[in-house]
């Protein structure tokens, strides 16, 4: 696990690591860059890429938006550690198979 505070940290490191990286999971809401956002231009580079979008905002998310950046789901918050792991796993085996 890599853990970025920033969008802009999490897509520089990104950037240098892409192959390392087999799941993404950002928030909605952060300073600079969204991470609807961060999600599009890391699929620029790794299209392939499973994205997990966590947000406690719902109104306003375009499916059509969501489904442009390449994100598989969204997980509301609060999230519960249990839940979280589940879908992780759900989402690692899908790509698996």
């Amino acid at each position: 696990v890599i853990a970025r505070t920033s969008s802009r940290e999490a897509l520089a490191y990104f950037t240098e690591h892409a192959d390392d990286i087999d799941l993404l999971i950002t928030d909605y809401t952060m300073p600079a860059m969204t991470g609807i956002d961060l999600a599009g231009k890391v699929r620029e580079i790794r299209p392939d890429l499973p994205i997990l979008l966590c947000t406690g905002y719902n109104a306003g998310l375009s499916v059509d938006e969501i489904e442009a950046a390449g994100i598989r789901e969204i997980v509301y918050k609060p999230v519960v550690r249990k839940d979280l792991a589940a879908i992780v796993r759900r989402t690692l085996d899908a790509i698996e198979n």
